[in-house]
C-alpha cells in the first residue's frame, strides 16, 4: 500500500470515529475542521483509544509524516495558529464562538485572549 493510500485511510478511520465532535477543546475535531489530517492522525494514536486497522497502518507509517517528521512539524505549526485560551480548569479551548470560549470541558466562558479580540 502507497504513503498516501495509508495516509488517506488512517484519515478515514479518524474521521468515522471522531468526526462530527463538537467538543471545543478536542485537538482532533478542531485538527480535522482544519485541514490538519497529520495533527489529528497523531493525536489520535497518541490517545490510546485507536482501533486495530488504525495501529496496524500506524505503526508502517514513514518517520517523515509521524511525530518529529518534517511534515508533521510544518502541519503542527499551523495549527498552533488556531486561536486558542486556556480555561481555568486546565483545558485549552480552541476557536472564538461571539464574544467569549466555551469550555466544553467544565462549562465556563473563557474570555478570549487580546490578539483574537481584536
Amino acid at each position: 500500500m502507497r504513503i498516501a493510500d495509508r495516509l488517506e485511510r488512517l484519515r478515514d478511520l479518524v474521521e468515522r470515529d471522531h468526526g462530527g465532535c463538537e467538543d471545543t477543546t478536542c485537538t482532533m475535531a478542531t485538527a480535522m475542521r482544519h485541514g490538519h489530517w497529520l495533527v489529528a492522525i497523531e493525536t489520535w494514536a497518541s490517545s490510546g483509544a485507536s482501533d486495530a486497522e488504525f495501529d496496524r497502518l500506524y505503526a508502517v507509517l514513514p518517520a517523515t509524516y509521524r511525530f518529529f517528521g518534517r511534515a508533521y512539524k510544518a502541519e503542527s505549526a499551523e495549527f498552533c495558529k488556531i486561536p486558542s485560551a486556556e480555561c481555568s480548569c486546565g483545558a485549552y479551548v480552541y476557536e472564538p464562538e461571539d464574544v467569549d470560549y466555551h469550555c466544553s470541558n467544565c462549562g465556563k466562558q473563557v474570555p478570549r485572549p487580546a490578539e483574537v479580540a481584536s
